[in-house]
């Protein structure tokens, strides 16, 4: 059952669902980090707009992400070849 989590980024409060306590810890964190990028970004661009800053955090992000899924997605074909190697190996020793 979601459960209601009440958050604040840079002092603006927004509830969200969390259907697990991890989850709800997961979203707590990223409220703590998106805050401190705000006061961070905020002080180093006071002029920029608040829109600006927030699109900015969101396009780093997504490229963390991608970023993320393509390093996963190498490591796991990485994992899948050295698996067919060890099985091949082994298949090997067993024949002699």
């Amino acid at each position: 059952m979601d459960q209601k989590v009440t958050i604040n980024v840079d002092g603006r409060p927004y509830v969200l669902k969390a259907s697990s306590p991890e989850q709800e810890e997961r979203i707590r964190l990223a409220a703590r980090y998106v805050s401190a990028k705000l006061v961070n970004l905020s002080a180093r661009f006071p002029r920029r707009p608040y829109d600006d800053i927030l699109t900015f955090i969101a396009l780093n992000e997504c490229i963390s992400r991608i970023e993320s899924g393509q390093s996963l997605e190498a490591f796991q074909k990485e994992a899948d070849a050295l698996a067919a190697e060890t099985e091949a190996y082994i298949a090997e020793a067993k024949k002699k």
